[in-house]
């Protein structure tokens, strides 16, 4: 396939995957190729201290439910069971699909792709968790 004027290729995705990507959109301008490797960073476990030991309540502002996180649960899975409307791609914080906005709560963030200002009221359920106490999501 030739480009056309002003089109862009965006990808990523596994490693043969991206390969393959790259080998077709060689003869592509290059300033028109984007591409992502999204393998997340090993990161090192957190201090005993730093690690919520208790589980949690998330609350959803819109419907007043309110469900228990278990220190071994992960949020994004408890809210899809609840019915709660967060889709999920990459499990991993790096994509953002399940990016979810907070009104209150202590959140332990563990993703790769939000700034410190998006950190004041968005979190990725994905990965991230609540320090503790009560976590209230605009849901």
């Amino acid at each position: 396939m030739q480009p056309e004027p002003d089109t862009h290729v965006y990808y990523c995705g596994p490693a043969g995957f991206m390969q393959a990507c790259a080998d077709a959109a060689a003869h592509w301008p290059q300033e028109f190729v984007h591409y992502e490797h999204f393998k997340a960073p090993v990161q090192k476990a957190p201090a005993t201290s730093d690690a919520p030991v208790d589980g949690y309540v998330v609350e959803l502002a819109q419907s007043g439910k309110k469900l228990t996180v278990a220190p071994d649960q992960n949020l994004a899975e408890v809210l899809q069971q609840a019915g709660a409307p967060v889709e999920t791609s990459c499990q991993s914080g790096l994509c953002g699909t399940c990016k979810v906005h907070y009104l209150a709560g202590d959140v332990d963030h563990q993703d790769f792709i939000l700034d410190e200002s998006e950190r004041q009221s968005v979190m990725t359920p994905c990965v991230s968790r609540c320090c503790g106490g009560t976590l209230v999501l605009d849901l």
